[in-house]
């Protein structure tokens, strides 16, 4: 038996459970959030490794293979994208300056995970990633660009910035996807997230496991911040 079995049925008999739930992190985390006593037994387990337990099996195993990330992350980047491509040439309808999506600590992790920016730190309460539509007139960009047309212009001038906001005492936390700038041409966050969108979701989902595939994942080394709320800004 390896150490996460043992200790997945060590708190399974100490906390009454009759399977394990990695779930009980968060309760003891709520209970002492509000100042009440926890169990003594808990000290050997809480807040590890239990925080990385529910960190692994809740959240980062839901979205921790590109397979996985293309049928929870996907959906939601396909329609900021379709979104952000129509304000941009003029044919959002209805021209909406704004986009909110609230969403459980659980989409969050998924969409951190999609887009390769995930810190490995559960996500506080009233946080907030924040993706905002700019335009920025550097002739540089103008010059590397071999479009021509006056929607492939404006992509050249159209950038995504991604940021993080998990505190109402600090500005939100810039954030850089692998690949691309803090400040992302609009092209090029497509072109990163292109392999994690769906063609169609349907038939996806719908697809077979491979029987003995094995997936790895791992927790990222932590870093600061995580967001809870979804905003989309234009």
């Amino acid at each position: 038996m390896n150490i996460t079995s043992t200790i997945q049925n060590e708190v399974t008999e100490l906390a009454g459970y009759s399977t394990f739930s990695s779930g009980i992190y968060d309760i003891l985390f709520i209970e002492q959030l509000y100042n009440l006593s926890i169990p003594e037994w808990t000290n050997s387990y809480y807040p590890q490794p239990l925080r990385n337990l529910y960190l692994l099996e809740t959240f980062i195993s839901a979205a921790g293979t590109e397979d996985l990330q293309r049928l929870s992350t996907g959906p939601l980047l396909k329609e900021i994208i379709a979104n952000t491509q129509a304000k941009v040439n003029g044919t959002l309808s209805p021209d909406r300056g704004l986009y909110i999506y609230s969403a459980h600590d659980s989409n969050v992790v998924d969409l951190l995970q999609g887009l390769d920016v995930f810190n490995g730190i559960l996500v506080p309460y009233a946080s907030a990633v924040m993706i905002e539509l700019r335009n920025k007139s550097d002739e540089y960009f103008i010059t590397v660009s071999n479009e021509n047309s006056e929607y492939n212009k404006l992509l050249t001038w159209s950038f995504l910035q991604v940021s993080y906001k998990n505190s109402t005492e600090t500005d939100p936390h810039l954030l850089q996807l692998p690949g691309c700038d803090a400040l992302c041409p609009l092209d090029s966050f497509v072109e990163l997230t292109k392999p994690i969108i769906p063609d169609d979701l349907t038939t996806e989902c719908a697809e077979e496991v491979v029987a003995g595939q094995e997936y790895h994942f791992e927790i990222p080394a932590a870093g600061n911040l995580a967001p809870r709320l979804l905003l989309m800004k234009y």
